[in-house]
Formats: structure tokens, C-alpha cells, sequence
């Protein structure tokens, strides 16, 4: 049998030091072969790691090691890297892929609301009346009310009265207001202590000459009709007719949050007809005015100033909800503002106008 070890390129050496020189490490049992071959020519000579015995038979019988060719194994560190990095695109092409549909869904969804509600007319808001997706429009609500508002003036003289008399002078001085327009024939309901000089009850020893200015320009001479000072309720009247009274509503029904609107005459009537606006902080306020106290107030923060007493504190559809009387004017306060309920004042209103 022919050696031919040395031609099988996976066995091609039986000697540990060449295989060391050639592979750059030393065998081991992994790759060590025992082959044991006969041959019958006596002129073979193996090398290397070979053991010869002749059989009985004549045969020369080799026992030699062979070591199979082991390549090192050397770590791949790039395709590893390579391996790793495409493992986290694919990770994070499948989350981004899963949060953006969902994100995507939900983005739809709102704006599929919003289209809903922009396109739908019958779709008001709960709080001023207008439609969803517009800037609150109060300018209707204000052309619908402000002829209903008027301004008030008293010009005061009061007179020394006894025997102060000879040795006082007389004393002048004009108070300015706001009242609401409840009928067309001209009765009129203001704060009483925005009128209180004109009433003959009063005892004030004082001339007082009073006067309406209506929306238009229009000035005319208004007489007391009767007033409740312990709730601040007057009314008035001028001899005029068509003129235009404000729609009462109902208070009771009144909720912290609403929108709300004054019309009135702050600091006079040189800024007759000033609109703010605002809300409802709270109802059932009691204050005290420093002429007792007054109860089941509805506060406001909307802007309320000296001659907007007597105004009015208009909801969102146009209704005079309250009579505006009072504010708490103090340093660091601001947006307190009061005013008389309406439902309670249109049974004072009606007693007084009988």
C-alpha cells in the first residue's frame, strides 16, 4: 500500500515540530491520527513518527501519526459589529414603524374632530354661544345691549341747614352713574346710592338736578321714582318712549366660569359705553359696602370701576344677569368685582315701579 499521506492535503505532515512551523501551534489530540498501513517493499523508509514491525507473513507493518490541519479560529470582530448593528436597525425600524402608526392614528383621529366640528353650524359653544374653532365674538352681544345702558348724572347743590345757615355756603359737586333700561316708556333701574341724593326721602337738604344720556347722545331729565337702600335698588324715569329695554335673565342658574360681559360708565360718563369682559368667580358672595352688608353678590373679575355702578353684568346671550354695585379697591387686589343678582332684584324692581 502506497504512503501517500503526504499528498492528502488534509494529513500532510507526522511531525509535531513541522506542524508547529507551519501552522504556528502545537498538535493536539483534536487533530493527532494513529494510522497503521502495510507495505511489502523493503526499501521504504518512513520518517517522522513512525514505528515499523514485520508480521508473520512477511509484511512490514507501520504504526505513524498523522495530524490533521487545524486552521486557528480567530475572532471576527467586524462581522460580529456588523451583525449587532443590523440587529438594532431592524429593532428600531420595527418600534419606529409601530409608534408612528400609532401616533399617526391618533393625529388623524383629532383632526378628523376638528374638521367634524369646524364644518358642523349647529355645534355652539356652552360658554359665549359661538362656534367651535372661532375667537369669541362678544361684538353682537354688545350692539344687542349697549342702548339698553345709559349714563346718569346729578348735579348737587346741598343747602346749610338751622342756624349754620347764615354763616355756611352752599356745596356743589356732580355724581355720575350707570342704570339699565327696563321699559320703553323710560323706567330705569340703577344702584340707589347712585341716586340716593335724589330721593325725597332721603332728607339731604340738597337741589338736585338729574339727568339720563342715552347711547345716542340723547339727554333728558329723569325724576326718582322710588328706591330700596338696604338692597341698593333704585329706579328712575324720563319722559321718553321707544327706547330699547334689556332682556333680564335668570341668576339662579349661574355657574363659576362663564363668560360674562359689563357695559357702563367707569369714572363717568366721558367713557360711557366701555365694555369688559370676563367671568364668574363665584356667587353667593356676602361684602360689606360700609353701608351694611350685602348678601348672594355675584363676583366677577371682569373689570368694574367708580360709575359702572348701576351698570350691567351681561351672560353670554345677551342677558343682564346682575346690576353692578361694588369692587374691593385695595393695594394688591385686583378683578373683584360684585353685583346684584337679577332675580333677586326684579321683585324690588316691580314694588318699586307700582
Amino acid at each position: 500500500m502506497p504512503d501517500n499521506f503526504n499528498d492528502n492535503p488534509s494529513y500532510n505532515t507526522n511531525d509535531n515540530s513541522s506542524y508547529n512551523n507551519i501552522y504556528g501551534s502545537v498538535p493536539n489530540n483534536d487533530n493527532k491520527i494513529n494510522w497503521t498501513y502495510s507495505y511489502s517493499d523493503s526499501n521504504f523508509n518512513p520518517s517522522g513518527n513512525s514505528e515499523i514491525n514485520q508480521d508473520s507473513n512477511g509484511l512490514n507493518n507501520v504504526n505513524t501519526t498523522r495530524y490533521k490541519k487545524v486552521k486557528d479560529k480567530k475572532h471576527n470582530y467586524l462581522g460580529q459589529f456588523l451583525m449587532v448593528l443590523i440587529a438594532c436597525i431592524l429593532c428600531s425600524s420595527i418600534v419606529g414603524g409601530v409608534l408612528f402608526t400609532s401616533f399617526s392614528s391618533k393625529i388623524d383621529k383629532q383632526n378628523a374632530i376638528i374638521q367634524q366640528l369646524s364644518s358642523n353650524k349647529n355645534v355652539t359653544s356652552p360658554v359665549i354661544g359661538t362656534s367651535y374653532g372661532t375667537v369669541p365674538d362678544i361684538s353682537a352681544i354688545v350692539d344687542e345691549v349697549l342702548p339698553s345702558v345709559v349714563g346718569i348724572k346729578l348735579d348737587i347743590t346741598i343747602n346749610p341747614s338751622g342756624s349754620r345757615r347764615f354763616f355756611s355756603m352752599q356745596q356743589q359737586g356732580t355724581l355720575e352713574g350707570s342704570g339699565i333700561v327696563l321699559s320703553q316708556d323710560g323706567y330705569i333701574v340703577t344702584n340707589y346710592h347712585v341716586v340716593s341724593y335724589a330721593d325725597p326721602a332721603a332728607n339731604t337738604n340738597a337741589t338736585v338736578d338729574m339727568e339720563v344720556h342715552l347711547n345716542d347722545g340723547t339727554i333728558a331729565k329723569a325724576t326718582f321714582v322710588g328706591g330700596d337702600e338696604g338692597n341698593d335698588i333704585a329706579v328712575i324715569k324720563v319722559n321718553l318712549n321707544n327706547l330699547k329695554p334689556a332682556t333680564l335673565g335668570d341668576s339662579t342658574i349661574l355657574k363659576a366660569g362663564e363668560t360674562v360681559i359689563t357695559i357702563g360708565c367707569p369714572l363717568g360718563l366721558e367713557f360711557q359705553g366701555t365694555v369688559t369682559q370676563g367671568i364668574i368667580s363665584a356667587a353667593n358672595r356676602s361684602v360689606d359696602t360700609g353701608n351694611g352688608v350685602m348678601k348672594n353678590l355675584i363676583q366677577t373679575d371682569a373689570a368694574i370701576n367708580e360709575g359702572n355702578s348701576g351698570g350691567a353684568l351681561v351672560d353670554g346671550n345677551g342677558n343682564v344677569i346682575g346690576i353692578n354695585c361694588a369692587k374691593i379697591s385695595a393695594n394688591g387686589v385686583e378683578g373683584l368685582g360684585f353685583a346684584i343678582p337679577i332675580s333677586d332684584a326684579k321683585p324690588i324692581i316691580q314694588g318699586l315701579m307700582k
